[in-house]
């Protein structure tokens, strides 16, 4: 829908470019469709975190939202606004007569929320930001899909 596409266009371009990181394996930023980092209106050695929460697949996100030893990577205003606006277009496209499935979008909001609480409470834990992703995923997918634990964890 138009509300959609404006939101996912329109938010990158509140966000600011960050410097690419210098022991990455792969290119920054990320030329063609996949990749971690986007460039989205940045200098040459720069990417735009929420552009690459945003325009990345759905698993590339959840991936790079899970992955260990990534704390810098992501802004936390990046990742608020990510979080807000994906549980709202959720709960939008929800509401729709589509046929669409609740799975991957539980996983990847609930990833970013974790990521934010990880955030937010990292300086009095040592547990990396990653690992709270993956926890804020097990927790929303028990109590949104009545899933046991196990299972949660398993799927993950």
């Amino acid at each position: 829908t138009v509300c959609t596409s404006c939101c996912i266009f329109g938010l990158p371009w509140i966000a600011a470019c960050k410097p690419c990181p210098t022991d990455t394996r792969e290119a920054c930023p990320s030329i063609g469709r996949s990749g971690n980092f986007k460039k989205f209106q940045c200098a040459t050695d720069e990417y735009n975190d929420l552009a690459s929460l945003f325009f990345n697949t759905n698993d590339d996100t959840i991936r790079n939202l899970y992955r260990a030893g990534t704390d810098d990577e992501f802004h936390i205003s990046s990742i608020l606004v990510f979080f807000i606006a994906s549980y709202f277009l959720g709960i939008f496209s929800y509401g729709l007569a589509l046929p669409s499935s609740l799975f991957v979008p539980v996983i990847l909001t609930a990833a970013a929320y974790g990521r934010l609480v990880g955030m937010l409470i990292g300086s009095q834990s040592t547990l990396d930001h990653g690992l709270f992703a993956v926890l804020g995923s097990a927790a929303l997918l028990r109590g949104s899909m009545r899933m046991t634990v196990s299972v949660c964890v398993i799927i993950l």
